[in-house]
C-alpha cells in the first residue's frame, strides 16, 4: 500500500524547486526525545533530516514555542514542522506527509491514584492537564465526564501533577519518561495506565498555500522510502529505545 501511496504521489504531483542549496527551513516545539531543543536533535528531526538528506536536501531547524511554530509554518515564513499530529481542524490549513512514527496516549497519574481506563466514564470527575492546541480528538475535547486544565507544555503538567494541583495528565509514554528523568523526579512516583488512549500517528506538515507544498512533501515520501529500505530507519528508532 505504501509503495502504491508513493507511485501516485510521483505522477500526480507536480515538482517545484525550492532554491538552488535545497536548503529546508523548518520549525518545531521541543517534544523529547522527539526534539531536543539545545542539540537540536531527537527521533523526529533525525528521522527527516535523514529522508530528505537522501534526497539532497539540508534540514535547517529552528525551536520555538510551539503556537509559534504552528502560526510561522501557516503563514510561509517557515517550510515545514517536523513533527505534527494530524486533526480535522488543520487540514484548512496545512498538508500532510505520510505519518512516520507513531506514539502512543496514555493517562499517567500518582502511583498512590491508579486506575484501569476503560472509557471517558473511567475519568468521571478528574481534571486532566493538556496542552494547547495538540490533536487528541473531538471526542475527548467534548467528553463531560472530566474537565480538561490547559498547560504550556509536558513539562508543566508533570510538575502540577506531582503538586497534585490535577489529577492525571495524557502524554505519549516516551516523551513523558524521558521528561520525568529530566525533571529529576522519581518514575516510580508516576502510574502508565496500561490502556492507551490512541495510538498518534506523527507527520510533517507543511502550509496547504506553500509554493513548494508538493516538492516538500513528496521528497520527503521518497526519503522516508529510502532510508527504511537501507535500514538507517530501524537503525534511529533502535538508538531512542
Amino acid at each position: 500500500m505504501y509503495r502504491v501511496v508513493l507511485t501516485l504521489a510521483l505522477f500526480l504531483f507536480p515538482f517545484h524547486t525550492l532554491s538552488n542549496d535545497k536548503l529546508i527551513h523548518a520549525t518545531q516545539a521541543t517534544w523529547p526525545p522527539y526534539v531536543f531543543g539545545n542539540a537540536n536533535s531527537g527521533l523526529a528531526i533525525d528521522i527527516v533530516s535523514a529522508a530528505y538528506r537522501s534526497q539532497g536536501y539540508s534540514l535547517e531547524l529552528e525551536i520555538k514555542p510551539w503556537l509559534r511554530s504552528l502560526k510561522e509554518v501557516k503563514h510561509l515564513q517557515k517550510d515545514a514542522m517536523v513533527s505534527v499530529w494530524w486533526s480535522n481542524n488543520r487540514t484548512d490549513s496545512l498538508a500532510f506527509s505520510v505519518p512516520y512514527l507513531m506514539v502512543h496516549l496514555k493517562f499517567i497519574v500518582l502511583r498512590d491514584n491508579k486506575f484501569e481506563y476503560r472509557d471517558f466514564e473511567s475519568l468521571k470527575g478528574m481534571t486532566v492537564g493538556v496542552i494547547e492546541e495538540y490533536g487528541y480528538g473531538k471526542d475527548f475535547n467534548n467528553s463531560k465526564y472530566f474537565s480538561r486544565e490547559v498547560g504550556s507544555d509536558l513539562a508543566t503538567n508533570i510538575r502540577k501533577l506531582r503538586a497534585k494541583r490535577i489529577d492525571a495528565i495524557i502524554a505519549d509514554e516516551r516523551a513523558a519518561i524521558h521528561t520525568i528523568h529530566k525533571l529529576g523526579l522519581d518514575p516510580d512516583l508516576f502510574y502508565f495506565v496500561d490502556r492507551s488512549l490512541m495510538i498518534k500517528p506523527v507527520y510533517l506538515a507543511v502550509a496547504k498555500d506553500h509554493p513548494n507544498k508538493h516538492t516538500l512533501l513528496v521528497q520527503f515520501m521518497i526519503g522516508l522510502h529510502h532510508i527504511k529500505k537501507s535500514g538507517e530507519y530501524d537503525q534511529l528508532l533502535e538508538q531512542y529505545k
